[in-house]
């Protein structure tokens, strides 16, 4: 399946030449507002020192605020203030409001020394834009996967993907909507400014649903660990639980003391590359945690259509004299359940193959305790090809694939296993050319929190090249948007 990035970037020129074209042509004036305390008897005026640079456009005025619009002469730079009369009967009692360096570049764009410049506006919902057509690229392409090739890791992908930029168009069309509706109280510096720390808020404001993740982690966990004993394996979801507390605190202290830490005379810059970096990696954990919940969710409640001709078990550990734990044996029942129906609604006999070869401390072989079992069920020995030889999940698939292939190379095929670990499994019988509808037996409610932990912390190994390129392009991305205003004072 090929899904091609063309539109996408296609999309990026047209609105980023927008943002350039309309910054261009408005950017020679710029507005601000001054608040009014008393607009019966108040006024103001626009200085600048030295002269010839900006000049005064307009004044416009309201019951709340006073608008003040300049407009660019030529290239230079100059100090200009709103000088505001409390009382224009008494021209002595007046003060200075918004005094600001305004800089006139070569290109006739006015910029002030906080970052707001002219035709801001084209930029802010540009970069809002920029988000949401990505968002609707990922999500395209999360349904492409999904329809195609549901058991494939750029399924999770995707679909964390698509959240984190939904998250992004949202919080930054919410600070483009809030400037845009609310100038005259959010001018453009302060977009700069929660710009900046936009991920560090999201970070922090997922703080709630953290913590209950995390509360509902350490007890399926101790639950599980009452159940079965302690094992460092079994704290996987306290541990997760407490890497993303640390997250959050981590991000809300870099969002207040990011300064403080890296000096009191560090640039801008240097403090919203620290955050952001930092922010967008947490953010992109979360989703891709998120999406990797819903993957598993969705592969284990799957329910294959009635017409298999095999049914693959895959095998886990069994018991010291042979049989089966509740684990394995669920496995075991739910393909008999998908047997039956099949057999009770089309009169279609499918074949079992029992996958797993034996353990140094096992007596028997997964396969054969499963084979074992299904005939103390009434499976005819006949309806059933056990699998001797595979020691992983992945040899569970290739070894039971060349023995069906070997009866029909078209078979339809269906493989049963414990729910969470059913889109790992299906990846696994994709990665050796067997197309398999998977299915999940269910587990014990303590249990399937931290498993499919396990399953998320292995999926993520498993492709842990993928997720340093997209973090390192992600924090890139925030970065640049975290400080947009250096970046237009620097090529402007």
């Amino acid at each position: 399946m090929k899904i091609s990035a063309k539109p996408l970037f296609i999309a990026y020129i047209v609105i980023i030449v927008l943002m350039v074209v309309g910054m261009f042509a408005f950017g020679d004036n710029y507005s601000f507002y001054v608040h009014r305390e008393d607009p019966a008897n108040d006024e103001v005026r626009f200085e600048t020192e030295p002269e010839g640079i900006v000049e005064l456009r307009d004044i416009s005025a309201t019951d709340e605020y006073y608008r003040v619009t300049v407009r660019a002469i030529k290239p230079g730079k100059t100090d200009g203030a709103v000088i505001y009369t409390l009382d224009k009967d008494n021209p002595g009692k007046m003060q200075q409001f918004n005094s600001s360096e305004y800089t006139v570049t070569k290109f006739n764009i006015i910029m002030t020394d906080n970052y707001g410049f002219g035709g801001n506006y084209f930029t802010f919902i540009g970069l809002a834009m920029l988000f949401l057509v990505t968002t609707v690229f990922f999500v395209w392409a999360f349904l492409k996967q999904f329809r195609e090739k549901f058991f494939s890791y750029r399924t999770i992908l995707f679909l964390g993907l698509s959240l984190y930029f939904a998250i992004m168009t949202a919080v930054f069309g919410g600070i483009y909507v809030l400037t845009a509706a609310r100038h005259e109280y959010f001018g453009s510096a302060m977009f700069f400014d929660y710009a900046g720390n936009a991920l560090s808020f999201v970070a922090v404001f997922t703080s709630p649903l953290v913590l209950v993740f995390a509360a509902f982690m350490a007890i399926s966990n101790l639950m599980l660990i009452s159940k079965e004993g302690f094992r460092p394996v079994n704290l996987l979801g306290v541990f997760i639980g407490v890497f993303m507390i640390c997250g959050v605190v981590v991000c809300f202290a870099l969002m207040y003391y990011a300064p403080y830490l890296i000096g009191s005379e560090a640039k801008d810059i240097a403090i919203y590359l620290l955050k952001t970096a930092v922010a967008s990696a947490f953010l992109y954990f979360e989703c891709i945690l998120f999406a990797t919940i819903v993957c598993l969710q969705r592969a284990g409640g799957y329910k294959p259509k009635l017409n298999k001709d095999f049914i693959i078990i895959l095998g886990c550990a069994i018991k010291k004299d042979g049989t089966l734990y509740p684990l394995l044996r669920g496995r075991v029942d739910k393909a008999i359940d998908l047997y039956r129906r099949q057999l009770e609604e089309t009169g279609k006999k499918a074949v079992f193959v029992p996958s797993g070869g034996q353990g140094s401390d096992e007596v028997i072989s997964e396969g054969e305790a499963m084979k074992r079992y299904l005939l103390e069920q009434g499976i005819e020995e006949e309806q059933i090809m056990a699998e001797t030889r595979s020691t992983t999940t992945l040899e569970n698939m290739k070894f039971s694939a060349e023995l069906i292939k070997e009866r029909d190379p078209d078979a339809k095929v269906a493989f049963s296993t414990t729910n969470y670990h059913v889109f790992r499994g299906g990846m696994f019988a994709r990665e050796v050319g067997l197309k398999a509808a998977g299915m999940g037996a269910k587990t014990k409610w303590y249990f399937w929190p931290n498993a499919e932990v396990r399953e998320f912390i292995g999926l993520v190994v498993n492709e842990k090249w993928v997720h340093v390129g997209v973090v390192l392009g992600l924090a890139v991305i925030s970065i640049i948007v975290a400080n947009l205003g250096n970046i237009m004072d620097l090529i402007l």
